[in-house]
């Protein structure tokens, strides 16, 4: 599926089916350069700075035509809908693909002239000989397959208690060997507070019992490193004359 709005995607339509059978292609090769220098202020000449690629000119030229005068038409207007810039909004780029190289390779481009009209007089048929113009402002083709792929719109991420992770790769999953869970007896367990410290090491703060599969009541430590619940240093246990301890912040002094 795509947007109505946007161009790209879609069927591949060659121009001999839309009615304008190409013959030639202009400007299609290899892309015009230009060369900069920096001018000496007292020995003759220069110092080459590099060369850089222009914005592509091209043009197509071939038949366009029908098998009667209202068909001319027709397909003069199926021609500059499929290539009119303002086609759909914001305007966009028509993409042509080529095929008859090592590969297929497209490229983006606007159309500049061309398509003005000047049907032939005396000539066999209806139609007109046009050359269509296009600027393409990045003048690099490219393989269709370096357009991209398909995405997957959701990963599984299994079973999280109450807090998630996301690796540096961005890849969101459960924190510890086992998955996350997060239990307290006789009550709903939660999560009120994070702290990262240094070295990968996450404290976390909240009301719960066990977290990890570890006895820690509402404070525990995470480490990146090794994926592995844990208690503080020397083991912290809160204990009150409630049922459950809480940490509903933590802050870490320089």
């Amino acid at each position: 599926m795509r947007s109505g709005t946007y161009r790209g995607g879609g069927s591949v339509v060659s121009l001999a089916s839309l009615g304008f059978s190409v013959d030639q292609m202009p400007g299609v090769g290899m892309p015009p350069v230009q060369n900069t220098s920096q001018s000496f202020a007292l020995l003759d000449g220069g110092e080459f700075q590099r060369q850089r690629a222009k914005e592509r000119p091209f043009t197509l030229t071939g038949r366009l035509g029908g098998t009667t005068q209202a068909d001319y038409h027709v397909t003069r207007q199926r021609v500059i809908d499929a290539l009119k810039i303002d086609l759909v909004s914001p305007q966009q780029p028509t993409r042509f693909w080529y095929t008859g190289g090592p590969g297929t390779v497209c490229i983006d481009a606007v159309y500049d002239t061309g398509l003005e009209g000047h049907q032939d007089v005396g000539k066999t048929g209806f139609g007109e000989d046009a050359a269509i113009r296009f600027v393409a402002h990045n003048p690099m083709w490219y393989a269709t397959t370096d357009q991209g792929t398909a995405l997957s719109p959701r990963v599984a991420i299994g079973s999280a208690r109450h807090i998630l992770w996301r690796d540096p790769l961005g890849r969101w999953g459960t924190m510890g060997v086992a998955g996350t869970t997060v239990q307290l007896t006789g009550g709903n367990p939660a999560i009120y507070s994070i702290l990262p410290i240094a070295g990968g090491t996450v404290l976390i703060g909240g009301n719960f019992g066990t977290i990890g599969g570890t006895v820690q009541p509402a404070i525990g430590r995470w480490d990146q490193a090794t994926n592995h619940f844990g208690t503080l240093v020397v083991g912290t246990v809160l204990r009150t004359n409630h049922s459950a301890s809480y940490v509903y912040s933590m802050i870490q002094l320089p």
